[in-house]
């Protein structure tokens, strides 16, 4: 039996007493103020431990910040990402110009010329894109974006 479940037969047989726990660094019995509870003060967390300052280098850009937990390496959330390729290749697409917004493809201009020649022989929208392939909204979009970009 180990002096973890010693201590703890002890305490569970005292009447009126709230459970002990053993610090997992110092092995000092102390009262938990939360059920999860591992350490019995800030000076033994594994962080204090390795850190005594809680100052550490960020391994990115070098410069020194305090950690809140063991799995803290980076000083902010750009540094983390940084180090990832899936990060940079994000990055490299938000900075790309796209010519007409973010998500948007290139217009048309050929299907554009299209619609708009055949509506002006008097073809209906579903007629257009019966001919052309697509719905009669797209037919609906093109002829609007025309009539936007070039009033004639």
């Amino acid at each position: 039996m180990s002096a973890r479940q010693t201590l703890a037969a002890v305490v569970a047989a005292m009447p009126g007493v709230r459970t002990l726990k053993s610090c997992k660094s110092c092995l000092k019995a102390f009262t938990p103020t939360s059920r999860n509870q591992r350490y019995c003060s800030a000076a033994c967390k594994p962080t204090r431990l390795l850190y005594p300052d809680g100052r550490r280098t960020c391994p990115t850009c070098g410069t020194q910040f305090t950690r809140t937990s063991v799995a803290h390496r980076h000083c902010s959330v750009g540094c983390r990402g940084s180090e990832s390729p899936e990060y940079v290749r994000r990055q490299a697409v938000a900075r790309r110009p796209h010519p007409a917004g973010p998500g948007s493809r290139p217009p048309d201009l050929e299907k554009r010329a299209t619609a708009t020649a055949l509506r002006k022989e008097g073809l209906t929208l579903a007629a257009i894109g019966g001919r052309m392939g697509i719905t009669r909204q797209r037919v609906h979009q093109l002829l609007t974006t025309a009539r936007h970009e070039c009033p004639a």
